[in-house]
């Protein structure tokens, strides 16, 4: 009984309702610590590397790439079942510098060609 008044405890304590979460003065006590902290550092370790190579990449790019080494590391997906797939040329020539991470597929670039890709 304990255990499940403990879950029941925790469930109460961490629902929002959406009521709240749609107010402008709104109080949420629990946020995703673990995964917010987890890309934050893949984004700036990737940062570097496009610096490193002076190359550049948007927020948004950086997010790209480490939501992907956060699904590979965390959730235990197969770097070869994950395809990031862009028309962004910064953001393809940047994952090929990325170790950790599948290269990102750009169907605009002739060295991709989709006959010479998915074989």
């Amino acid at each position: 009984m304990d255990h499940k008044n403990a879950g029941d405890r925790l469930v109460q304590f961490m629902h929002v309702s959406p009521r709240t979460l749609r107010a402008s003065k709104r109080a949420v006590k629990v946020h995703d610590i673990a995964t917010s902290r987890d890309i934050i550092i893949s984004i700036d370790r990737f940062n570097e590397v496009f610096l490193k190579h002076r190359m550049s990449a948007s927020v948004v790019d950086a997010l790209i790439l480490a939501t992907a080494k956060y699904l590979i590391d965390f959730f235990h997906i197969p770097p070869k079942y994950l395809h990031i797939v862009t028309l962004d040329n910064h953001l393809w020539r940047g994952s090929k510098k990325i170790a950790e991470i599948p290269s990102a597929f750009n169907p605009n670039a002739q060295s991709e060609l989709a006959a010479k890709v998915f074989v």
